[in-house]
C-alpha cells in the first residue's frame, strides 16, 4: 500500500490525539514565552534571546531547546520565561544591555 504525505501526516495526527498517555501541552514554538504565572513548575527556564531576535526568547535556539527539554521532563514540569531587553547591535557591542542584566 503507498501512502501520501497527508495520508501519513493524518495517520499520526489521529494516533497522538487517539493516545490516553498524553499531558495537557503548554506551546514552546513563539517567540514570547512568559511562563511565570501562575503556579510554581518543577523546572523552570529563564532565557534571554540572541541578537536582532524578536519577543524574548527569539525563534532560533529557543523554541527548539524548549520542546526538547519538555520532551524530557514533560511539558506539564516546566515552565519558561524570557527576558525582556532590546537584544540589539548596539548593545551587543558594548558587551551587553545593563538593564536586561538585572531583570535577568
Amino acid at each position: 500500500m503507498r501512502l501520501t504525505l497527508p495520508a501519513i501526516s493524518l495517520a499520526l495526527v489521529g494516533t497522538a490525539w487517539s493516545s490516553p498517555a498524553l499531558e495537557p501541552r503548554q506551546s514552546f514554538s513563539g517567540d514570547t514565552q512568559n511562563g511565570l504565572s501562575g503556579p510554581c513548575k518543577a523546572y523552570t527556564i529563564i532565557f534571554a534571546r540572541g541578537t536582532t531576535e524578536g519577543g524574548n526568547v527569539g525563534a532560533v535556539c529557543g523554541p527548539p531547546f524548549f520542546t526538547a527539554v519538555a520532551k524530557l521532563v514533560g511539558a506539564a514540569n516546566l515552565a519558561v520565561q524570557g527576558v525582556p531587553y532590546p537584544a540589539d547591535i548596539p548593545g551587543f557591542l558594548v558587551g551587553g544591555d545593563p538593564t536586561g542584566s538585572k531583570t535577568m
